[in-house]
């Protein structure tokens, strides 16, 4: 009790003042605004999309996340728009964030139409929360980990509350995708106990998506992060079969390996994602689970086509 008490206090102070750093939602298909606010409206109908993660759920000291996102396109202005919401929660509740974002997307087209270029820019609202009774232990003697923390001795949690800016680029050209997101431009203070501002995040991702016939495709993605000292990066083969029928399997940062098997239709595509570790902390650490959900709405022959991953 006393070793996971403690790993928690030294998690929590990591959490807490050194640098804060960005969640990773590894399926970038069902989590779009999320990766790059410029797909606002890159169905060129309405959108709903949501998706939890759950990291380490078999451990005491988990993290969940959520999102939700809803996007359209908007004809009169050649442009696209997004509202989303995301939460993370560490070890029920000891610290928590959310974060309400709106985004605008303009959709300019070269070459007849050929070619998309797509800026975007977002604006956010983060608010967080810790709850101090959770984060201090009674039995530590040391001032600084009891209970009366100063400046919050007659509270229950402290909280944080920013406003936040971050910008995308969308290029396309017929079944290829590439773009870039600069997050947390502002560089917001979001430290609760003390000053951590939040490091600007760069996330470039490219895809390519191959159409065999009707009722199979094949897309190839591949996403690179970097944001502070941290580097990430990813790769992604996803593949429809039989029109309805949902693969997808990919490698993350040399160590994690991930699978996803779903189903999707005209209207609805439903996920569910496994993130397994395969390095030596495997048997500490265990997988990451993931669910998703998404509803589309479209028009014309839209509806009906097999259209690649990004334009469902």
């Amino acid at each position: 009790m006393k070793t996971i008490r403690l790993f928690l206090v030294a998690f929590s102070l990591v959490s807490l003042f050194a640098k804060a750093q960005d969640v990773n939602l590894e399926n970038t298909n069902q989590s779009l605004i999320f990766l790059n606010p410029s797909f606002a409206g890159s169905n060129g109908g309405m959108r709903l999309q949501s998706y939890y993660r759950n990291q380490w759920p078999q451990l005491t000291y988990n993290i969940t996340n959520y999102n939700l996102a809803f996007d359209m396109y908007l004809s009169k202005l050649k442009g696209g728009f997004s509202v989303s919401y995301l939460n993370d929660n560490v070890w029920h509740g000891l610290l928590k964030a959310n974060t309400l974002s709106v985004a605008y997307a303009q959709h300019f087209s070269l070459m007849n139409k050929k070619v998309k270029i797509i800026p975007s820019l977002e604006l956010s609202y983060i608010h967080r929360n810790l709850d101090i009774n959770m984060y201090s232990f009674s039995e530590y003697i040391d001032p600084r980990y009891g209970r009366n923390w100063s400046g919050y001795s007659n509270q229950n949690t402290a909280t944080k509350q920013n406003a936040d800016v971050s910008a995308g680029l969308l290029v396309t050209y017929k079944n290829i995708n590439g773009g870039a997101t600069l997050k947390h431009l502002t560089q917001p203070d979001v430290g609760i106990l003390g000053t951590s501002k939040m490091p600007t995040l760069l996330n470039i991702h490219t895809s390519y998506t191959k159409h065999f016939n009707e009722k199979t495709m094949l897309q190839f993605m591949v996403r690179y992060g970097a944001q502070r000292d941290y580097r990430s990066a990813q790769a992604n083969v996803n593949a429809v079969l039989f029109k309805h029928l949902v693969l997808g399997a990919g490698y993350s940062n040399g160590d994690v390996a991930m699978a996803s098997l779903g189903y999707r239709n005209k209207y609805i595509s439903a996920l569910i994602g496994n993130n397994f570790v395969v390095s030596k902390l495997a048997g500490k650490t265990n997988s990451i689970w993931s669910i998703s959900f998404s509803m589309m709405l479209r028009k014309g022959e839209k509806v009906t086509e097999l259209g690649n991953f990004e334009n469902w």
